[in-house]
């Protein structure tokens, strides 16, 4: 028991310490962009909200709520790009799936391992760079939730085709190749944008528009 309640503590303590905390003053500070993202972040939407100040009123009001699970920022994992969208493929593919294991979450893990690290290295090659860069960059917000938002529309594809066109690694892999395949998932172009950081097309991506490869 008295361990049990140690752990608790420590619970506690490392996830207020991993709270990110704003003042009134904070709010006040912040560009609309960035006063929709900290509705966002905490499962809010300010439909009736056209001012600055509508904005930082609401979000004045909700400066205890707190970050929605799936919106915490997770640090960059020390593994190389590749394994880490391996990763999140699956995640994505289970969430999918509602939590239930399902063989094409397995092929996609493997698939996004391989692509990633074909096109990741190829993209870093051209501009110099190591694929690390490329894992740092895609870590951030807009960039992983294009990615996140890609992965999920290729499990609800593959969910439904998976013996037909989602059986195997490879057929996977096919897919994810092909950008004009499944209409929003580009990623050949999108890994070509995170190399050259560009944003806008991120931003195009999660309003379902196409990814632009400009490098």
């Amino acid at each position: 028991m008295r361990i049990y309640l140690l752990l608790c503590v420590v619970f506690v303590l490392v996830g207020s310490a991993a709270a990110e905390e704003f003042s009134e003053a904070d709010i006040k500070k912040m560009k609309i962009k960035e006063l929709r993202k900290f509705l966002d972040d905490r499962g809010l939407e300010c439909a009736k909200c056209e001012e600055k100040g509508d904005f930082v009123d609401m979000a004045k009001q909700h400066l205890k709520t707190p970050v929605l699970a799936s919106k915490q920022k997770k640090p960059i994992p020390k593994v190389p790009l590749w394994e880490a969208w391996s990763g999140i493929a699956k995640e994505v593919c289970l969430e999918k799936n509602k939590g239930e294991p399902h063989r094409v979450c397995d092929s996609m893990a493997t698939a996004t391992d391989s692509m990633f690290m074909q096109y990741g290295k190829r993209t870093a090659t051209k501009l110099k760079k190591k694929p690390d860069a490329l894992l740092k960059t895609s870590w951030g917000d807009v960039y992983q939730q294009a990615g996140k938002k890609m992965l999920g529309r290729l499990a609800n594809y593959c969910l439904k085709r998976a013996e037909a066109e989602c059986g195997t690694t490879s057929k996977v892999q096919s897919i994810m190749e092909n950008d004009n395949k499944i209409k929003g998932v580009e990623f050949v172009k999108y890994l070509t944008n995170v190399g050259i950081e560009n944003t806008n097309p991120m931003y195009e991506a999660l309003k379902d528009k196409a990814l632009h490869d400009e490098l």
